[in-house]
């Protein structure tokens, strides 16, 4: 790491978000080996935290900013650093997110392709060169090819960034969804099965998207679902992508076990129901070690996002008493970690009007996050 950040104008932050936090310690205690003029980031993870004090969504982004602003050993106090950030705007790090239809295949085959850049640098550098659009088209030149990766920018970032994260917890439904559709015996998949049904949980999905980011997120504007970042890449992802094809696997297996179950097993009454969809099916417990082992199975090290975004998702709405007006994400969950019959993902497929709470409209310092 240490190597890696010397001299350098532009981090650029790609891994599993489990891992991110170490990495920021080490750059914070080193941050004065970044170019003197300054220094700005782009996010490609795509996840969030959940924090338990004021029960909010915290993006990547602000995670990195905040963790690289605060507590900085050259040229900060021992405190958060506010008295030097008010006196040097400047030394500010500033991050911004990449996110879009980008399956990994096929960037690599350089397959025409888009992105969505999302940056508001103001802070970054040192010199009236580096103004906020000299750097935001400066950075958009970096990543954009015309020829093959084709890059739109905005400075909405977190309503890019939490796109790119929700729409992970959306393709582990899809792939529920197509799980129903394979046979339990030989595990080949019916073709052209379940494309109205996908269809349908997209579109909710996409609306849950937008009603989690409206409700929890400041400033998040419309037009950034229709960008690479938001429309685009719910497709895209519900339709390949890892979490895609490990949770139609997890839903697979889960119906074979049930197949084996009802062949060899006298069944009571509770197996009964569960056979119905009435029940669980599995305990968390094998929920957890199912995604584990799948995981390691068919990603050759790389590591699922939407598993634990949506489980940070379900702490959030949960701790506001707002599940019942996110279905979709709901069922997700409770197939995915309490183990509900993976047929019941279409009772997620049905969008509920918001009344802000017993008809009164949302209290927005309540309930959006203060980033």
């Amino acid at each position: 790491v240490i190597d890696a950040i010397r001299g350098a104008t532009l981090l650029i932050f790609c891994m599993p978000h489990q891992f991110l936090k170490p990495i920021l310690y080490q750059i914070r205690d080193h941050y004065h080996l970044l170019h003197p003029s300054g220094c700005r980031g782009v996010s490609l993870i795509k996840g969030m935290d959940f924090d338990t004090e004021s029960k909010s969504p915290i993006l990547i982004s602000k995670l990195i900013e905040d963790t690289l602003n605060n507590g900085r050993g050259s040229g900060f106090g021992s405190g958060s650093g506010h008295d030097n950030e008010k006196s040097h705007p400047s030394s500010l790090f500033s991050c911004g997110v990449l996110m879009g239809a980008n399956v990994a295949n096929g960037v690599a085959k350089k397959q025409i392709c888009e992105s969505t850049l999302a940056t508001d640098y103001k802070y970054s550098y040192k010199n009236d060169s580096g103004s906020s659009d000299v750097l935001n088209q400066r950075t958009r030149a970096i990543f954009h090819a015309k020829e093959y990766f084709r890059i739109q920018h905005t400075t909405d970032i977190y309503g890019a960034e939490a796109c790119g994260a929700l729409k992970n917890v959306v393709a582990l439904g899809c792939g529920f969804v197509d799980s129903l559709y394979m046979d339990v015996n030989t595990a080949k998949e019916a073709l052209d099965e379940g494309s109205n049904t996908k269809a349908a949980l997209i579109r909710i999905g996409l609306l849950e998207m937008k009603r989690f980011c409206k409700l929890l997120l400041n400033g998040v504007e419309d037009d950034t679902f229709w960008q690479s970042c938001g429309i685009a890449d719910l497709i895209t992802t519900c339709y390949s992508g890892r979490n895609y094809k490990c949770s139609k696997i997890f839903g697979y297996e889960q119906r074979r076990q049930q197949e084996q179950e009802q062949q060899h097993q006298e069944q009571d009454f509770s197996t009964t129901a569960a056979l119905n969809g009435g029940g669980a099916v599995w305990d968390p417990s094998k929920c957890k070690s199912q995604w584990s082992r799948i995981e390691s199975s068919l990603l050759n090290g790389q590591k699922l996002q939407g598993t634990l975004t949506c489980q940070e998702v379900y702490l959030i709405l949960s701790s506001r008493n707002l599940l019942r007006y996110f279905p979709l994400m709901k069922v997700i969950y409770e197939i995915a970690f309490e183990g509900k019959h993976v047929n019941r993902i279409v009772d997620g497929i049905v969008f509920v009007d918001y009344d802000g709470g017993n008809g009164s409209q949302l209290d927005h310092s309540r309930h959006r996050s203060r980033l």
